[in-house]
């Protein structure tokens, strides 16, 4: 709990990092789940992947169903491709950010501040050799 209050933005940067690690694998699988169960084909012999063109104007999957899919699995819906690639981009960003700041800040020594503190231990030090009973003086 003491890492938390020293240097809580890099704390909440490492555990984003290690949630995106964890998470990485299974996000490149539904990913390409997403894109390879809810791809438009045409013809027999049809491959997502031969069958691109970027200059295309229609929509290689459908986000009616890549919709169905997350919501079977995360229990969240998107209204539009861009809220999905948004979300899966934001994760990653924001703990790199957030592990950027936290080793700055502590670069730049946390407790040389913390004037609160010191005076609450100078007040305890000074109390207690008040209250102490002098028995052998």
């Amino acid at each position: 709990m003491a890492e938390w209050l020293i240097a809580p933005v890099l704390k909440t940067g490492i555990v984003l990092n290690k949630e995106l690690s964890r998470l990485h694998e299974p996000f490149k699988s539904i990913h390409g789940a997403t894109i390879e169960n809810t791809s438009f084909k045409d013809g027999d012999g049809a491959s997502t992947f031969r069958g691109f063109n970027p200059t295309q104007a229609e929509e290689t999957y459908s986000m009616v169903t890549a919709n169905r899919f997350w919501s079977q699995i995360f229990r969240v819906a998107f209204s539009n491709k861009r809220w999905l690639h948004f979300f899966m981009l934001f994760v990653p960003v924001t703990g790199l950010w957030m592990s950027a700041l936290g080793v700055v800040g502590l670069a730049h020594e946390p407790r040389a501040y913390d004037f609160v503190s010191r005076e609450i231990i100078r007040w305890k030090i000074t109390n207690l050799r008040l209250s102490t009973p002098k028995i052998f003086s």
